[in-house]
């Protein structure tokens, strides 16, 4: 007797514990037939295509164009490093009035100077002056090479940064694009859900299901809800990273609204024996490759500053004297003499500041060599993580399409028993729900493995990758694994975003 009034005690509780708090008249609230499934109101939807994306990528985005100029001030400094290899020249002039102290004294000229004299002399003089390394130690020649790596180092610079800032936006955009299908998929549940509850209403006022039934089936209908707020954050949350990741400000309450999937791309297949040649091909080594280069012909710079320098040099002068003006002297000026030279030079000491450029110069070569090695280490691991990432993503992917068509299965065969009357309509909503949420990851799951195959082309063919993208054909229609072309946001700006 008294487990029998146990039971029926923790019956009670469990009941009250389940049931949700209603309203003083007792009435259950009921679904809103008319509801539907949808986000924040008010919000305003871009519509964007790929192709715009990379577009906006490489002509807005701050590193890009970083990078740009990085590449534009690399050629001034090949201009610079050209000009020592030039000849040099000047011109003077000079007119000035000589005033003599010393009567007696001859009047006679040094140079452009007049000196002595019985009266005032006016004179003109002018100089063509010509001067021209022939040998500098070999400090010009390794200033030449080192600004030539360097346009090299940011030629590449400019290709790692392009293709890392594209390699974003395939992937903000690959995961703004599945949070549109997880809302369409989310809106199709909703639906089933609220199908199923208002039977489960209509059948609790009927006597046939208890409150335990209708308030289970009323907590899932809050999850769900739930899940639909969550779905619709994210797509304005990744709608913001988007715009980040093109180097864009979205105002708020504004939403990309994606026209279609990424696009297929070209299986690219390695061999062994091509990984060292791929893992060179890399625009970050090659950059880095290029800047150890500048180290050197940096420290081949220091070394010049022992070595002696040539130089030819010219001079020719004109000179005029007159006693009355400047004007007469000017008038007066004729070819005076002209010189040319050779001029040898070789540094004795103390060298000390040199000694510490040197030290310094070949710290500098070793920190180049070790940032090479070590960006050898990162291609190669990032080679072999996107090439195995691809394998297991394509490998997911066949099998989440497995997964759904058994679960498709199970989805026709209860719509066969509901329409032989074994089987009532809440089985084949849960089992559609089910179809819909396999479906949702087999999407997923291929629209990651496009992305992973873009990912695999990026590393094989880092430079055709940015051209590829620009050239990429988005009137193809992709489809889904059960053969029909999935609801995209944009075929319904009024559905579900409103």
């Amino acid at each position: 007797m008294m487990n029998k009034a146990l039971r029926c005690f923790v019956y009670v509780v469990l009941v009250g514990i389940s049931t949700p708090v209603f309203s003083a008249d007792s009435q259950l609230p009921k679904a809103e037939t008319g509801e539907e499934a949808s986000c924040q109101s008010g919000a305003t939807f871009k519509p964007l295509s790929l192709a715009e994306a990379v577009v906006v990528a490489m002509s807005e985005h701050p590193q890009v164009l970083i990078a740009q100029l990085e590449l534009k001030k690399a050629n001034t400094q090949v201009l610079s490093a050209v000009t020592p290899f030039l000849p040099s020249a000047s011109v003077s002039m000079q007119g000035e009035r000589f005033v003599t102290q010393n009567p007696a004294a001859q009047s006679t000229s040094v140079g452009s100077s007049v000196v002595g004299g019985q009266q005032s002399q006016y004179s003109s003089y002018a100089s063509l002056n010509a001067n021209w390394n022939l040998f500098n130690g070999g400090k010009d020649l390794a200033g030449y090479r080192s600004a030539k790596a360097g346009v090299q180092a940011s030629e590449n610079d400019l290709v790692r940064q392009t293709n890392e800032t594209l390699s974003t936006v395939l992937i903000v955009y690959n995961d703004l694009f599945k949070a549109q299908l997880a809302l369409l998929h989310q809106a199709e549940t909703t639906k089933l859900l609220r199908g199923v509850l208002q039977r489960t209403e209509k059948r609790y006022e009927e006597g046939v299901d208890n409150q335990i039934a209708l308030s289970q089936e009323r907590v899932t209908f809050a999850k769900n809800e739930q899940g639909m707020f969550q779905v619709c954050q994210a797509l304005f949350d990744k709608s913001a990273v988007l715009a980040r990741s093109l180097g864009l400000r979205l105002p708020a309450g504004h939403v990309f609204r994606l026209d279609a999937p990424i696009p297929d791309v070209e299986q690219m297949n390695l061999e062994d024996d091509d990984l060292e040649a791929v893992v060179q091909d890399d625009p970050g080594v090659k950059a880095a490759k290029e800047r150890a280069a500048m180290a050197q012909h940096k420290l081949d710079q220091t070394h010049a500053s022992f070595y002696p320098t040539v130089a030819m040099t010219g001079r020719y002068d004109w000179l005029g004297q007159a006693p009355d003006s400047v004007d007469a002297a000017v008038s007066s000026t004729s070819p005076n003499s002209y010189r040319f030279g050779v001029v040898l030079s070789q540094p004795l000491g103390p060298f000390t500041s040199e000694y510490a450029a040197v030290e310094t110069a070949h710290a500098e070569v070793l920190k180049a060599d070790a940032l090479y090695r070590q960006a050898l280490i990162d291609a190669e691991t990032k080679l072999r993580t996107v090439l195995n990432a691809k394998t297991q993503t394509e490998l997911s992917a066949k099998s989440s399409q497995l997964q759904t068509a058994q679960t498709r299965l199970t989805f026709q065969q209860t719509s066969q028993l509901f329409k032989d009357g074994y089987a009532d309509l809440d089985a084949v909503s849960h089992a559609q729900i089910s179809l819909s949420k396999e479906q949702e990851a087999t999407d997923e799951l291929l629209s990651d493995a496009k992305l992973a195959a873009w990912n695999a082309y990026l590393v094989l063919r880092p430079n055709e990758f940015a051209a590829l993208l620009l050239g990429i054909n988005h009137a193809e229609q992709v489809l889904t694994d059960i053969g029909k072309q999935p609801e995209l946001l944009s075929a319904h700006p009024g559905y579900l975003l409103r």
